[in-house]
């Protein structure tokens, strides 16, 4: 739900800052697509070597997937408790810009 959650806000977010249509496709085709493939989504980040392992961890999503693969099967790359921390961190941090947002008025048409 964490995970659901955070991406719809930061759908939100994406559809607050654009202003048309055609710029709301840009950040999921080029931003968020290459995060997910290269964030572990297909294989276990224990098959890269260590550089990219490294690289690979400053990836948010990477923390989605893993907290995910470790809902569903119970097996994970590092501590769950790290998943988790940065979930919210990131659904928190979500929240705060769309509040703020919200409230200053920012792109809304009246």
């Amino acid at each position: 739900m964490l995970v659901a959650f955070t991406f719809a806000l930061f759908g939100f977010l994406i559809g607050l800052m654009s202003s048309n249509f055609e710029q709301m496709s840009i950040i999921p085709t080029l931003v968020i697509t290459p995060m997910v493939f290269l964030g572990g989504s297909l294989y276990s980040l224990d098959m890269l070597p260590e550089f990219w392992q490294t690289v690979t961890y400053f990836n948010p999503v990477v923390y989605l997937i893993n907290g995910l693969r470790f809902a569903f099967y119970g097996v994970s790359d590092f501590n769950i408790w790290v998943s988790v921390i940065s979930m919210v961190v990131f659904f928190m941090s979500c929240v705060t810009v769309v509040t703020v947002l919200l409230k200053k008025g920012y792109n809304i048409k009246s």
